[in-house]
């Protein structure tokens, strides 16, 4: 019994090794390369579990991100064309981990919006949005946050007269 339970160990261990071994072929300051360990890094002083998302704030950030797409492609936001066919959003568990692992880091020495450098996808490019509130605060949510991050919609200038995605699923990750 003990062999058996050695032998899963070990094929477990082989399978982290070669998945964190594929993060680092995408590049090599993949943040799972550069943080193999899971859970909080050295410098976490007081790391608190109970902050982790829950299942319904997962579904209340997705909801959110879409309703705030949404605007966007019904042509409601100042200087954006309307967009004739804007993929939806969904929840991506590999994506929640990296970030989770940067964010475990506990870094007192970066801003505490720095972005990690890279966080691909073996088949996808993939860009991050931060949003951070320092000190106590009340009344905020999940939601509070994704709308911080489309704020800039609202004051945006540019001139986009055309954007083409080139993955043609239906669904973003």
């Amino acid at each position: 019994m003990i062999g058996l339970k050695l032998s899963v160990l070990l094929i477990y261990m082989i399978a982290l090794c070669r998945s964190i071994a594929d993060y680092c072929k995408i590049c090599r300051n993949h943040t799972l390369c550069l943080y193999s360990s899971t859970g909080p890094g050295d410098q976490c002083d007081a790391y608190d579990k109970t902050v982790l998302l829950t299942s319904a704030e997962i579904f209340q950030i997705v909801s959110r991100i879409n309703e705030r797409r949404n605007f966007v492609a019904m042509g409601l936001a100042n200087f954006l064309p309307q967009a004739a066919d804007m993929k939806e959003i969904i929840w991506s568990q590999e994506l929640a981990n990296f970030a989770q692992r940067w964010v475990d880091q506990c870094d007192q020495n970066i801003q505490p919006d720095k972005e990690d450098i890279c966080r691909d996808l073996v088949n996808a490019k993939v860009g991050q949005n931060i949003a951070t509130i320092l000190g106590t605060t009340t009344g905020l949510n999940v939601k509070s946050f994704v709308d911080m991050w489309f704020m800039p919609i609202l004051t945006y200038k540019g001139n986009v007269a055309y954007y083409n995605d080139f993955n043609q699923s239906r669904k973003w990750l």
